[in-house]
């Protein structure tokens, strides 16, 4: 199978293109310009780069989608913790969903046969209370991230009802993996560096995905389902407390986490005067995500383990 793939020079991206090409895709990275860095060269070593400047100014896919079986659009505008933007709402809309929009109309146009959307658990919301998100929840997003990827949801699905194209929207919780330089490599470097974390009073379950778990939850996308269109909730099997989780960074660092017992609600509240209470937010509310589909049949497990997914995170990118 041809898979074209947005985004490959990400995080995500390099890692999904490396799992397509193990599987015997061909792949074709669709890159902003050429020639590549070095480094990025490297990581996607295999697959064809294809120049195609800013993707959400682009008029014509066309010359771009032509010959491909699949499309893997990972290419997004993020969550931003400093917004950069004076309309927030309208600049995710316009990378996330807009984007999405056309670009899928252009693989039906075209006759690609599958498209595979990234989407993101914020579509479900921002916390749990006892009972995880699944794939049949209604959802209920609250930042303009998440607004703009549930609507990209349902303009992908909208073409696919209305054209041959199969589409699959994977809602997924935080990555992490070898490479990133997320929250949770951040609380490895503090682990290293032996910093004291005020976090031991935590009891959150807070589930989370392996970088591996979700190249192999695009993979199963790809080749699984006769459904036109249907939605996945990719995730670790298992959540975890952030205290368990810093202690399983300790344990892969080779050396003990340090952590302090300090209530919760403190923590919060110091978070909030100081500006940082989305972050704090995070490190103690509960998030969990079942895996979970709406197709009929629906059999995907999660191959890497929370375990070997923290121990990966030493073995560079």
């Amino acid at each position: 199978m041809k898979v074209a793939v947005t985004g490959a020079t990400g995080f995500v991206g390099r890692h999904v293109v490396r799992a397509l090409l193990a599987e015997g895709h061909e792949v074709v990275a669709l890159v902003r310009s050429l020639p590549l860095d070095p480094g990025v060269a490297r990581a996607l070593d295999g697959a064809h780069p294809a120049a195609t400047g800013d993707l959400e100014r682009t008029a014509d896919f066309s010359g771009t989608l032509r010959g491909v079986d699949a499309v893997v659009h990972l290419a997004a505008r993020v969550h931003r913790m400093e917004e950069d933007s004076t309309d927030p709402l309208a600049a995710h809309r316009a990378v996330n969903t807009e984007l999405t929009r056309r670009l899928a109309e252009a693989a039906a146009e075209a006759g690609v046969t599958s498209f595979v959307f990234l989407s993101s658990i914020k579509v479900n919301g921002e916390r749990t209370e006892g009972v995880p998100f699944a794939a049949g929840d209604e959802p209920a997003p609250v930042d303009p991230y998440g607004v703009s990827k549930w609507e990209a949801e349902q303009a992908l699905a909208t073409v696919c009802r209305s054209s041959r194209l199969r589409g699959v929207s994977i809602r997924i919780p935080m990555v992490y993996g070898p490479g990133n330089k997320g929250n949770v490599q951040r609380l490895l470097g503090a682990v290293r560096r032996g910093l004291p974390l005020p976090l031991a009073s935590i009891r959150n379950r807070r589930t989370m995905v392996a970088v591996g778990n979700v190249c192999s939850a695009i993979v199963y996308a790809l080749s699984h389902g006769s459904e036109q269109y249907q939605l996945i909730l990719a995730a670790d099997s298992r959540p975890v407390s952030t205290a368990d989780l810093c202690r399983a960074l300790g344990t892969a660092a080779g050396r003990r986490a340090v952590l302090l017992p300090f209530p919760p609600a403190l923590l919060r509240l110091g978070a909030r005067l100081v500006g940082k209470g989305a972050e704090a937010e995070r490190l103690t509310e509960d998030l969990e995500v079942r895996v979970s589909g709406t197709a009929e049949g629906f059999a995907w497990t999660p191959p890497v383990s929370f375990e070997d997914g923290i121990r990966s995170l030493s073995g560079g990118s």
